[in-house]
Order: C-alpha cells, then structure tokens, then sequence
C-alpha cells in the first residue's frame, strides 16, 4: 500500500494544533455548558475533596482503591482520585471538577495518536484518528461531563498501545508496567472490570509469538502488578454483596427468560445507526438529540476502513500491521459485551469504547483516499482533478459536520440538558443558605451530597455528622444535615407554602420555587421545590 510520508515536524505540529483544539473544546465555558452539574458529578468532587483532604471518602473509609461508597453502589474510584490534589487546593468547584475530566479528555487524543502509530505505523493515520477524536461531539460532551465514564476512551486506547508495546519490545519491566497500567484501568468504569481482562486476553493470542519471547518473570511481574492493582476492586465486586449493588440494578439477565437471546438483542444494539450516528441512546444527559457517537459524515471512511482491517488482515505483508488489523477488530467486537449484559441497552456511556476505536477504523478507511490523493494532486487530468476534488469532499464531509452539530451543542445544550444536569440547585442552595438560621427546618428536593458540596462542608465536620441509613441492595438513604433535610416535605406540612422567590433555568424557565412554610405544631419550614412544569433530574 503507499503510504504518504509527511514529515515528522509536520506531524507534531498538527498534533499539537489538535491537543490545543481539544482543550478549548473540553475546557471552555465549563460552568455553563453543561448546566447545572449532575448528581454523580457532585459526588465525585465531594469525594475527591475529602480525600485530598483526609485520605477519605466522604464515608470516612480510608485510601478507598477499591472503590467509593457514593449511593451505596461503590462507583469506580480513578478519576476521583485523580481529581483529589486538584480539588484539595480548590475546593470543590463546578469549573475544577470538570476541568480535570476535560485533560482526561484531552489525553484521549494524545492516546489515539499512539494506538494507530503501534498498530499500523502510519503517521498520518494516527494523527487523522487524533484530530476525528479531538472534534468528535460525543466525546467533547463526555469530556466535559466529570463522571468515570470520561476515562473509557483515553483509557481503551492507551492500554493498547501500552500493552502491544510492551509485549513486542520483549522488556520484563515493561510487561510489569503495562500490567500495572491495565490494572488501573480496571478502576476507570465497571464496564471495564470486564473489558480490560477481555482485552489483554486478545492481546496476548494475536501476540502469542512476544508472549513466548518475553521471560517468564516479565510475565509474572506484569499479572502480579495487575493484581496488585484491580484485585481489590475485582474481589470487592464479585464477593461483596455491596459492590454487587450496582449491577444487580442493572442486569439485564435478573428477570430474563432467555439469558442468551436477550443479550445477543442487547449486543446488536450497540451496531444500530441510530445509536453511532443520529442520536446515541436518548438519555439527554448523555448528549440526546444532538448526536450519536460518531458523525454521518464518517460512515463512508468506516465501510471503507472495516474493509481494509478485513483485508489487511487477510493480505501477505507485514505481519505487525496484520496483528494491529487483527486486534482492533476484536476489541471492536469485545466492546459493547459489558455493556450488553445491563439495561438500558444500548448505553452511550457502556459504549464508549466504540468512540476511540470506531474513529481509528474510520481514519484506516482514510489512508487509501490520503495515498490516491498524493499520487493525484498535481496531475492535469480531468479525471485526476475529478478524483482529488471527491477525496476532499470525502475527508471534509465530517469536520464540516462536526463543526455544525459542536456549534449546536454549545448553544442548544444548556436548554436541552437542564433536567438532567439539575441546572438551579447551585443557585437554589445559594439563596436558601443565607436565609437558613431563621427557619427550623430546610427543606431542598435533591440529594444531600449537592449541599454538602456547593457549601464546601469541611470533610472532618461531614465525617462525624453524617448519619447513613445503609439499604442491602439498594442506595444508601440520607434524609438530613443537621437542618437541612432532602426530598419533598410532607403535604401536611407544606399547606401553608407562599412562595418567595423562583429560581429559572438556562432558558429564563421556573425551575425551583422557593418559600415558607408554619407547620401545625408551629415549626417553621424554608421549602425548596421543583417548579410547577419543571422536568425533573434524570435519576
């Protein structure tokens, strides 16, 4: 196949435009788009400020590796971790939170740049696959939404390149590390406790030959490193009935009659055009109806790159490149498994893997329009010009797209995620707490830890007051703070509500009113409520 060449200075330097492109996409105008900050990403900074603080989760429980008690369901724990030290300096802050899942983001597409340069050794295909992730929308809103899931597609593809590299360079201390590597991979998001062990099986059969080659102790030491690593988090969700909570929610296999047809139902979803391309699997907080996973404009660079693994994988030539081929359609296939076996299904942020990996096969399916177009640029032919003037339209087609539906995003996004980002609790607890010392009782309709986070309760203070109604099997239940309590008030209690004032939404919308309350026995109650009309927070 020719290959164009271009120069490696040409190479870096496109490379950092796209690092500079991703960051502004991923970093700019945080505390807006999206609105509000959604309840997981209000327990992730609560808890990322206890343990830069303590050593803690907000629970109390020390240095927790194996993950994080949050509703009960014991959330995987890195990108906490990784946003402690920030947090601690800080404070808990809506802009500090996300601005770590955004460089999270950011190194995806410093990630996808090395997966494709390790698999097919072409630099022009990796920095094609660095550019379609750095403009991708989904994963934009993904980065900028600071949940666990952000890890999957910065994880998927570095542990890849980590993995090959280190099998085929043969080093001990390099198998070692990429089996410490894999083991915090496993603590980005439950779907990969999964994947991750699925995928380094696949790696080692398609890299059999430098699995033989690499010594015996390189070996040990890279499974002792895994171990070490993800083997409390693994024991914690397989033989504690508490970090079997979550899963127990959402398998799809608890009432299911046919195990098996209903995950083969639940696994060909993930392929289905609506879901890569239109709009993803209609959960607003997850990008509906903006976009899919990918862009339509794509969908030609796809067919053509599934059809160039395929034969790559079939042709005589070098043997690295046809493992690559061979190793990124497996982990495409591997992909939306964990995801499969839960509901709903399918899932975008279950799915996420597809994003990094379905871009590489689509920057593959570039290089033979990148190679004809090399070979016609100069010549004078009608039919030369004729063919460089569809390789463009082909190339442009998607960056034209991506660039309208990022346009949409940043303007229609705010109104479109407002429910499920709860856009109006920072707002409503700001109003309510000053006002909070000449009532009895505070009442606020969303879950405790928002407050505890947009006021910055001190760690130590949370520590020895919160009181934790634990549920086997279901979410912890934490219906007060000292006098501020979590839910909606008792009807009788509330008879004699007169609001004071409403807080809007992003779109000028009632999204809380706020008032007082005397209940019959004369206490006196400070309610917040969600606004007549109002769409409630995703749950």
């Amino acid at each position: 196949m020719a290959q164009c060449a271009p120069h490696p200075r040409v190479v870096w330097a496109l490379l950092v435009l796209a690092l500079v492109v991703a960051a502004l996409l991923r970093l700019a105008a945080l505390d807006l788009v999206p609105p509000g900050l959604h309840q997981d990403e209000a327990m992730n900074g609560l808890d990322a400020y206890s343990i830069g603080l303590t050593g803690r989760d907000h629970f109390g429980h020390p240095f927790p590796i194996a993950g994080l008690e949050s509703y009960g369901d014991w959330a995987s724990p890195l990108l906490t971790l990784l946003s402690a030290p920030v947090v601690a300096v800080t404070g808990p802050r809506v802009v500090v939170i996300r601005a770590v899942a955004g460089l999270v983001g950011v190194a995806g597409v410093l990630a996808v740049y090395w997966c494709g340069l390790v698999l097919f050794k072409r630099r022009d295909l990796a920095l094609l696959a660095a550019w379609l992730l750095a403009l991708d929308p989904a994963h934009v809103h993904i980065s900028r939404f600071a949940i666990p899931p952000v890890t999957v597609p910065t994880l998927v593809p570095l542990l890849i390149a980590v993995a090959v590299t280190a099998l085929r360079r043969g080093s001990p201390l390099g198998v070692a590390s990429a089996g410490a590597f894999a083991g915090v991979a496993v603590l980005g998001y439950p779907t990969l406790k999964l994947y991750v062990p699925l995928l380094l099986l696949v790696i080692a059969a398609i890299e059999w030959r430098a699995v033989r080659a690499t010594p015996p102790t390189g070996l040990l030491a890279g499974a002792a490193a895994f171990l070490a690593v993800a083997g409390p988090n693994l024991f914690l969700s397989v033989a504690d009935p508490g970090g079997r909570t979550r899963l127990s929610q959402v398998s799809a296999f608890v009432d299911s009659d046919n195990k098996v047809v209903d995950f083969i139902v639940g696994y060909l979803v993930y392929f289905k055009p609506s879901y890569l391309f239109s709009s993803g699997d209609n959960n607003p907080a997850h990008g509906f109806p903006l976009f899919g996973l990918l862009l339509w404009g794509l969908l030609p660079l796809l067919l053509i790159g599934l059809a160039r693994l395929l034969a790559i994988i079939r042709e005589a030539g070098d043997a690295a490149r046809r493992r690559g081929a061979g190793l990124l359609l497996a982990a495409i296939v591997l992909a939306p498994v964990p995801g499969a076996m839960t509901v709903p299904s399918p899932h975008t942020l279950r799915g996420s893997p597809l994003i990094p990996l379905g871009l590489l096969v689509c920057a593959l399916g570039a290089t033979p329009l990148l190679d004809a177009l090399r070979r016609n640029w100069r010549l004078p032919e009608w039919r030369s010009r004729a063919a460089v003037a569809l390789l463009v339209a082909l190339l442009v087609l998607p960056f034209a797209e991506g660039s309208v539906r990022l346009g949409r995003y940043f303007v229609d996004y705010p109104t479109v995620g407002a429910a499920g980002f709860s856009a109006g609790i920072g707002e409503t607890i700001s109003w309510v707490v000053p006002r909070a010392a000449d009532y009895d009782e505070v009442w606020l309709p969303f879950a405790y830890n928002y407050y505890l986070f947009y006021q910055a309760v001190p760690p130590s203070e949370i520590h020895l007051n919160l009181a934790v109604r634990r549920v086997s099997g279901g979410f912890n239940r934490i219906p007060a703070y000292g006098r501020y309590h979590f839910g909606t008030a008792p009807p009788a209690d509330t008879a004699t509500f007169a609001p004071q004032t409403v807080i809007p939404g992003p779109d000028g919308a009632a999204r809380y009113e706020i008032g007082a309350a005397t209940t019959v026995d004369g206490r006196r109650l400070l309610v917040a409520r969600l606004a007549p009309g109002a769409k409630s927070p995703a749950p």
